[in-house]
């Protein structure tokens, strides 16, 4: 990965997800997608079957303008951008898709890098005559709102891939708890614990 992210993962995309203008910083966006990649996306699906869908990913962007999704590539572009599924049960259901997952994951990362710039003398907030930082505390949850949001995301694409994990042969399904679920040993299916390096301190007055 690395600034081709925006080949997958554009400004554009967080419109409706999150709050990023359309003047926002672009290297601390790329940071924060790229982040998100390797701490989230790939320690939660693998990275096997991540470059997998990267280059069937790739395929479908490569795609003529206006032509249909070709039939070997359906089923990975539902996984990509989401799509409706019959589960166990019968009934219908709904997975969000890799695709906005990473971005769940990206800008819980971009909330707590935004305030800050780098300067000769270190980071310093960033702030102007019209407003105020928002306080750390307050982003910090903002970021683990969204990902609790992401997490939920891949919990509906796990079980989108556990039934359909036949068709994606390199997708690790020992955490299908399924019927139809294998018996190995789990190499993904958790994210990578990053701090942010804040801490909060109550203090009272006397």
């Amino acid at each position: 990965m690395n600034n081709n992210n925006f080949i997958f993962i554009k400004s554009t995309d967080f419109a409706c997800t999150g709050m990023v203008t359309a003047s926002c910083n672009l290297n601390k966006l790329c940071i924060s997608i790229e982040d998100a990649y390797v701490f989230d996306v790939e320690p939660l699906l693998c990275t096997g079957f991540m470059l997998d869908v990267m280059a069937k990913w790739t395929e479908i962007i490569n795609l003529p303008t206006g032509d249909p999704i070709p039939e070997n590539l359906k089923k990975w572009y539902g996984l990509i951008f989401g799509s409706t599924y019959e589960d166990c049960n019968g009934k219908m259901n709904r997975h969000l898709g890799v695709k906005l997952m990473w971005v769940y994951y990206s800008y819980a990362n971009y909330i707590i890098i935004n305030p800050f710039d780098d300067t000769p003398n270190g980071l310093k907030y960033k702030t102007n005559e019209w407003s105020s930082p928002v306080p750390i505390k307050d982003l910090n949850g903002l970021s683990t709102s969204y990902k609790n949001k992401a997490y939920e995301a891949y919990k509906s694409i796990k079980e989108f891939l556990c039934l359909n994990k036949d068709f994606f042969t390199t997708f690790d399904s020992c955490n299908c708890h399924l019927s139809c679920g294998c018996i190995c040993s789990c190499s993904c299916g958790k994210t990578k614990k990053v701090s942010t390096g804040f801490r909060y301190k109550s203090i009272k007055k006397k």
